[in-house]
């Protein structure tokens, strides 16, 4: 795979494992990993932990999005604006 002009682009790309899988018969979900060995990381563990991942991921947007209230600020992508507003957290 390769990343050029991202931030952090390894030069010579990337090699990465493709594991496609279905769930329930639905649409085809491709999950890539750079977790090469399927001996110490078998496709049907990594597409178990890719949806935990995910359903923990949906339940932190939840958290940030929708029940912060209109004036929290949970975080700031500048360092030196974490937490001024209501302290740090």
């Amino acid at each position: 795979m390769n990343l050029a002009g991202q931030k952090g682009a390894h030069p010579g790309g990337v090699l990465v494992r493709v594991i496609e899988y279905r769930i329930d018969g639905g649409e085809a979900v491709r999950l890539l990993t750079d977790l090469l060995d399927p001996l110490t990381f078998p496709a049907v563990e990594l597409a178990a932990l890719y949806r935990e991942r995910w359903e923990a991921e949906s339940a932190f947007r939840q958290i940030k999005t929708f029940r912060r209230g209109p004036a929290a600020v949970l975080r700031s992508g500048d360092p030196p604006l974490s937490g001024k507003r209501f302290g740090r957290i």
